[in-house]
């Protein structure tokens, strides 16, 4: 990771220096396209080689070479040179091999960068847009989602006398809300009684999607 970091630093530097207008999220999406392309031509390059390179022979070569050295036999110059262009190329093929690695290694790296600054970004907007929002208007039943998607309602539902009454939830939570007690108690029965008809019960999927989403803008994780 240190190598990457000093590289990338003088990397981003320099393309800080060269282009207008420079965005760092741009940088790491070109390096990542460049590096992919690396690949994919060292990659053809490698099966090019390989078609040429018969490692079979190479090592028969090599190892004919070291015979007649070792019986004091003159290599024929044909065969020198033909072990001389296996060896060239198998040293080629090891390096493009190698550069595939680190390309690998970098585009991780790069695309965990990618993702950190991408995350910072997003938190950066959600900060800006907490500052325009304003739930003041929203609807009774809703705001009955959004408490029991909090946890409100179930922690209340353990304290007396909220555990015995649903009147004096509902009570206490026109309090809260500014709603009616006669408003939200038609919503707060069918939650907690199943027994009860279910026509207002507001967990219904399209309020609780919308519900969500609220506080998702407001950095909140439902569970």
């Amino acid at each position: 990771m240190k190598r990457f970091e000093i590289t990338y630093k003088i990397e981003l530097e320099k393309y800080f220096t060269q282009n207008e207008n420079p965005i760092e999220l741009d940088f790491i999406e070109k390096k990542i396209v460049f590096l992919e392309k690396s690949n994919t031509d060292a990659k053809k390059t490698i099966l090019e080689i390989e078609k040429k390179f018969d490692i079979k022979k190479h090592f028969y070569n090599l190892n004919l070479l070291q015979k007649n050295q070792e019986e004091n036999i003159q290599n024929p110059e044909e065969l020198k040179q033909e072990y001389y262009k296996g060896q060239s190329l198998d040293r080629q093929r090891v390096k493009l091999s190698m550069q595939i690695k680190k390309n690998n290694s970098d585009i991780i790296d790069y695309d965990f960068k990618h993702k950190v600054l991408k995350s910072n970004q997003i938190t950066f907007i959600q900060k800006l847009t907490l500052l325009d929002l304003d739930y003041s208007n929203t609807k009774a039943n809703e705001k009955i989602v959004m408490l029991h998607q909090l946890g409100v309602l179930d922690f209340l539902r353990t304290k007396e006398p909220f555990d015995m009454s649903i009147n004096s939830l509902a009570t206490v939570l026109s309090g809260i809300t500014g709603e009616k007690t006669s408003t939200l108690q038609p919503y707060i029965n069918p939650i907690f009684s199943k027994e009860v008809s279910q026509k207002n019960n507001p967990l219904n999927k399209k309020s609780i999607q919308k519900v969500n989403q609220k506080l998702t803008n407001l950095g909140y994780h439902i569970e």
